[in-house]
């Protein structure tokens, strides 16, 4: 007589598509996506589409676009389109052509279903030194990992970067050099922070103070704590 099959449980990795429901809009926003009915719903879908997408990089971008109020139109900035600027369009502009986007006229040009694409190519952008967006996946938490994006998406390369390495110093002083880019100093110790039970809640609230001190508009300090 044969035997049943038995089917082999596949370990989960951090570099696997992300499955499940769709995760709820952070509470700080939900009042803002009321507004767009159904946004939230897409997005995530859109985002799960990307190739070769891990759950830090999708859970990111899921914070990114609650944090920038999804698509909604803002008067003070009208040429900014779910955080993307023109100026950071620019400078991820030739990756964006290769996969058939076209940039030249500008964030309000480019299709909503388009938009994690161009998530991807900031932080590819941002993080090259390191692995681009795909080093997201190598972080242990992803809070922290979520962090880390949102620090670069809204304070740029450089800011976030400085951002990040203060934090790293002020929970192990002088462990990095303060520059321009998330390099091979600065990435390790922010593994190696995020993944130490006792060292990663002071290392987000560095983060969160951090930014605060870099950007004094209290109206987004709700936006760095959240990540908290």
């Amino acid at each position: 007589s044969s035997r049943p099959r038995r089917h082999r449980l596949i370990p989960q990795t951090g570099n696997q598509a992300p499955v499940g429901p769709v995760p709820p809009v952070p509470a700080y926003r939900k009042d803002v996506f009321k507004n767009q009915p159904g946004t939230w719903n897409q997005w995530d879908n859109r985002v799960r589409a990307l190739h070769d997408i891990g759950k830090n990089e999708a859970h990111a971008y899921r914070e990114i676009f609650a944090a920038e109020g999804g698509f909604r139109h803002d008067p003070t900035a009208k040429d900014v389109v779910a955080g993307v600027t023109p100026g950071t369009l620019k400078t991820v502009a030739k990756q964006l052509e290769k996969q058939g986007i076209n940039t030249s006229g500008g964030p309000r040009s480019i299709d909503r279903k388009d938009f994690p694409k161009v998530y991807r190519a900031i932080l590819d952008e941002a993080l090259k030194q390191v692995g681009g967006s795909k080093a997201l996946e190598k972080i242990p938490d992803k809070t922290t990992a979520a962090a880390l994006a949102d620090a670069i998406f809204a304070q740029g390369k450089t800011g976030g970067a400085q951002i990040f390495q203060r934090a790293i110093n002020a929970v192990s002083p002088g462990a990095v050099p303060v520059g321009t880019i998330i390099g091979p100093k600065t990435f390790p110790e922010i593994v190696r922070l995020a993944g130490d039970s006792k060292s990663r809640q002071p290392f987000l609230d560095a983060i969160a103070t951090q930014r605060k001190a870099k950007v004094p508009d209290q109206n987004e300090w709700t936006r760095f704590d959240h990540f908290r």
